[in-house]
């Protein structure tokens, strides 16, 4: 299994609730999801995104509730029995505006609608942060969300540590000098030996005054280290899904907010490659950078181009009698999902391009990208779509490339 860890961070300052909005205490909130009978429509792991609770009696909790309310509410209790109606409100909780309540056949309704963080907090800040670090193991990377069976438990890696005395998102990668002995078939004609460190973390801060979002940032840092060892028999351009992971989801009270929070790491790894080829020494990636994205005067935008470096490594030799044109290149990538609804995401590359042909020097190029957005569950059934808030950041910069 690939070895990784998590850090999560939650802090607010001042924060109230908007008028009409019943926030509920763990306690009262297994209450409510103890006593529903059902959930319509019916959608197993997941809730739509407007749904009706269905109860024998009103809850005495909810007696205040009224129409065009928000409820908020989610627990770190468990379901009372396996299969329970309300197992969905247990892992993901509720955030969520009153479209109505009605009496249905001698049972009481009531029907939600998912809403943001905007329509709940009233004035104050919250921030959350959290960091993730990932490395290769010797073991096979499993699939680890049986709703998301796309990532192959084939991909092996080489084991690997962390520099003890990392607390924060240091970029501390380690040594690796390793000998690789981890092999990835791509295909009947390509295989890829690999070794892998990184960490990712971001904040995402929020600033509410007057019932609005007054301000927000997204603040990313991205450190990987890697070594790659290619075999391919012929011409390939794809993206292989390497390892992902969910953490949680994890209930936090915040003042007298509860939050479900859901971490998401995914690792993948991009190749392109003309023709054949064999690299008899393993080439080295390490690279680190750190971006913020702030919302101003409704848009969002780069605080200041992202900071960011590449450390040079010597090209493998190559021996090859034809033209080469390789990009190898890393994808890093962490959501931070509030309610199983939505949530920021950062994204980063770092690849290095290789340009050969007979009687010419090796060309070599590094380069990188970082971009951060929100990410939304599309549908019922767990479809996710982007919304990135800025355009990419890329290093090189074209003109940069075609001087």
């Amino acid at each position: 299994m690939a070895a990784s860890s998590l850090h999560i961070h939650v802090e607010e300052s001042a924060l109230t609730p908007q008028p009409d909005v019943l926030a509920l205490k763990p306690g009262p909130s297994a209450e409510v999801f103890a006593a529903v009978e059902a959930i319509e429509p019916a959608t197993g792991p997941r809730l739509a995104d407007r749904f009706t609770l269905i109860f024998p009696w009103r809850p005495q909790t909810l007696e205040n509730l009224r129409e065009g309310w928000r409820l908020v509410a989610a627990s770190d209790h468990y379901p009372r029995s396996i299969g329970h109606p309300a197992a969905p409100l247990y892992r993901q909780g509720i955030m969520a505006r009153v479209i109505s309540i009605s009496e249905r056949n001698g049972r009481w309704a009531l029907e939600l609608e998912h809403v943001g963080l905007e329509t709940i907090i009233e004035s104050g800040s919250l921030a959350i942060t959290a960091s993730m670090r990932i490395a290769s193991s010797d073991k096979s990377f499993p699939v680890e969300s049986p709703s998301e069976d796309r990532y192959s438990s084939e991909w092996r890696w080489l084991d690997a540590g962390f520099h003890a005395d990392a607390q924060g998102p240091e970029c501390l990668p380690g040594d690796l000098t390793a000998e690789l002995d981890a092999l990835i078939p791509l295909s009947s004609i390509a295989e890829v030996e690999a070794r892998y460190l990184g960490t990712l973390a971001f904040e995402r801060r929020w600033e509410f005054q007057g019932g609005e979002l007054k301000s927000a940032r997204l603040e990313g840092h991205v450190c990987q280290a890697s070594q790659l060892q290619l075999t391919i028999g012929d011409a390939i351009d794809e993206v292989v899904p390497l390892w992902h992971r969910t953490y949680g989801p994890t209930f936090h009270m915040v003042g007298w907010l509860p939050l479900m929070l859901e971490v998401k790491g995914k690792l993948g790894f991009k190749i392109r490659l003309s023709s054949q080829l064999t690299l008899q020494e393993p080439l080295s990636l390490h690279h680190e950078a750190t971006g913020t994205i702030v919302l101003e005067d409704g848009d969002w935008q780069w605080a200041s181009p992202p900071d960011q470096r590449g450390v040079p490594l010597a090209a493998p030799p190559l021996r090859v009698d034809a033209r080469i044109d390789a990009g190898l290149g890393l994808l890093p990538r962490m959501e931070l999902i509030l309610y199983a609804m939505a949530g920021p995401y950062l994204q980063a590359e770092a690849s290095r391009t290789l340009r050969w042909q007979p009687s010419t020097p090796l060309e070599e190029t590094l380069g990188f990208s970082l971009t951060g957005g929100m990410t939304h569950r599309a549908s019922r059934w767990g479809d996710w779509e982007d919304a990135p808030l800025v355009t990419p950041y890329r290093w090189p910069k074209a003109e940069e490339s075609e001087e």
